[in-house]
């Protein structure tokens, strides 16, 4: 007996569990159907716990085995299949980190399901964790138990990852270009239109006919920002959609009202088309400090002259009444080209200043990691030093390369930094009472400064 052969798997929720491994062999995967051990340099076996889903696995890779998007075969058993061991990263983690839908990949990725046509799939919802890209740039596809089994005839979770991603209106341009057929099959299924916007299609009004409107570059909650061109100015814009004309509007009005700052976005113009609003800002060449759950972890000093460019550009804007409430790595840009040149982006959630001695605001906030304490608890009076936590809290992300956990016992994140010196001037910022922080960005400046 092989000594993989030993390895026993059961069921499990929602995957499967390893009652058994004696052998030194690796575990480098594990889903439903099965886990995957490596036991050579170019080779893997996966052992599943029902005879059934082995086969119908083997059956799909002995199809395919002239497929250049399967991996090679090499020995089958009851509950075994010995294949071939790919590396590289998966799908949307290579996408994540280009930024982009390189053009390369998308053909790839047509000629994949055209080739899994040809096979005989009737799966093609593939999920990107399974789709392979190896050091060569080539594409590779795992997991096939139920490719002959399950009719998904259309790859809607690609779709919606690569909407998630904001890079689906670069990949439906790449498919209308390369392969027409394709491409009006993929938009006239109802599965797929729902994640397509056609925003090639969007009719403006004829004070907005210089402005063409190109990829999807950034997602929120209620927004999408796209990347465009200014044939009148001869520059490039971002140009961002609202769902909410009223936000929309709102937002338009809280940037018309700060003057010019290096470190804030400009907004050139607004126009509104069916119910939604549109704002053409400053297109700014750069990367969020946060890309999803991974920060890049900065130096001492890199972390602290970023975190002081956050608190002039907020202190900006309290100069106008204008208080952020959105401070987050997500919503600063590093400007490609330079060291620590940062733009504080996306004041959809900004508030201005009543008559009162407080900031108040006319919706509720979602719980989400960064806020602050009174954000936190959907308590809408605040004050400067909101920010100032908040601005805190992107310095300790920064330091750590990591996001600090909430603690809901104490209220507070919590968080251990090398340098105690600089420890205790950050949690003054974080302090949980708003009235022992720093009272306004300056003074939290101030003592940043003193610290470099």
């Amino acid at each position: 007996m092989r000594e993989f052969e030993s390895i026993k798997v059961k069921k499990g929720h929602p995957k499967v569990i390893i009652e058994h491994n004696p052998t030194p062999y690796k575990l480098i995967g594990k889903g439903v159907q099965g886990a995957v051990f490596q036991i050579a340099d170019n080779r893997c076996v996966k052992i599943y716990p029902k005879a059934e889903d082995a086969a119908q696995e083997q059956e799909v890779l002995l199809a395919g085995k002239d497929s250049p998007y399967l991996p090679n075969m090499y020995e089958t058993g009851e509950n075994y299949t010995v294949m071939e061991y790919i590396s590289g990263m998966t799908l949307d983690e290579y996408l994540l980190k280009k930024r982009r839908m390189p053009k390369h990949i998308s053909k790839q990725i047509i000629n994949m399901f055209k080739d899994f046509e040809r096979i005989g799939f009737k799966r093609f919802d593939k999920n990107v964790r399974h789709i392979l890209v190896t050091n060569e740039k080539k594409l590779k596809v795992i997991d096939h138990v139920n490719s002959f089994k399950k009719r998904l005839p259309v790859p809607r979770t690609l779709f919606k990852t690569l909407d998630n991603m904001g890079l689906l209106e670069e990949f439906r341009k790449h498919v209308k270009l390369i392969d027409q057929e394709l491409y009006i099959k993929w938009m006239n299924s109802r599965t797929l239109s729902r994640y397509v916007h056609k925003a090639d299609e969007i009719k403006k009004d004829n004070k907005f006919e210089h402005i063409e409107i190109g990829p999807l570059i950034g997602k929120g909650l209620q927004s999408k920002v796209y990347k465009g061109y200014d044939h009148k100015w001869k520059r490039d814009v971002a140009i961002k959609e609202r769902v909410l004309l009223k936000g929309a509007i709102k937002e338009a009005e809280i940037m018309r009202k700060y003057k010019k700052h290096s470190s804030l976005p400009k907004l050139y113009d607004y126009f509104k088309y069916n119910s939604r609003g549109y704002l053409v800002m400053e297109y700014i060449n750069g990367a969020p400090l946060a890309d999803g759950r991974k920060i890049q972890k900065k130096s001492e000093q890199d972390a602290i002259e970023i975190t002081i460019k956050i608190l002039e550009a907020v202190g900006h804007l309290h100069k106008y009444n204008i208080f952020h409430c959105d401070i987050l790595p997500k919503n600063i840009l590093l400007v490609n080209g330079t060291r620590n040149q940062i733009k504080v982006i996306d004041l959809g959630f900004a508030f201005e200043k009543n008559n009162e001695d407080g900031y108040k605001g006319q919706r509720k906030h979602r719980r989400v990691s960064g806020k602050p304490p009174e954000l936190r608890e959907q308590l809408l009076r605040l004050d400067e030093s909101t920010d100032v936590y908040s601005s805190a809290y992107v310095c300790v992300c920064l330091l750590t390369g990591k996001f600090p956990k909430w603690d809901n016992q104490l209220g507070v994140h919590t968080f251990t930094l090398e340098n105690k010196v600089v420890e205790d001037v950050i949690r003054k910022a974080m302090s949980q009472q708003p009235k022992q922080r720093y009272k306004t960005t300056i003074e939290f400046k101030e003592a940043l400064r003193n610290l470099l």
